[in-house]
């Protein structure tokens, strides 16, 4: 286009791109974010297995003590499932299932 105007190639207004294929079949409803894609969700049947593997206590799955931490729990979770959950998310996938925190005695 800049040859046409007698212009130099980096004076040139930059060619448009075509709409994406998403605009051109349904318009801007088609163009619309469709929201974030949130974090993995287990099913009811991976939830029990992993309550099942809870159960086990973590010496089991091969931990020096006793103790789950939620960061135990979202390796365990991504050991049987191939998902990764951060520690905040571990919370809300362990709190609806009637998982409480609890704090060691001393």
């Amino acid at each position: 286009m800049g040859d046409l105007l007698g212009l130099a190639a980096a004076a040139a207004p930059p060619r448009r791109r075509p709409p994406p294929r998403r605009w051109r079949e349904a318009g801007a409803a088609g163009a619309r974010s469709k929201g974030s894609p949130g974090r993995p969700r287990l099913s009811d049947s991976q939830i029990a297995s992993l309550e099942r593997g809870l159960e086990r206590r973590p010496l089991a799955h091969g931990w020096a003590d006793q103790r789950w931490t939620l960061a135990r729990v979202k390796t365990l979770a991504g050991r049987l499932f191939c998902v990764s959950y951060m520690v905040q998310g571990t919370w809300r996938l362990l709190k609806p299932h009637g998982w409480s925190w609890q704090q060691p005695a001393r």
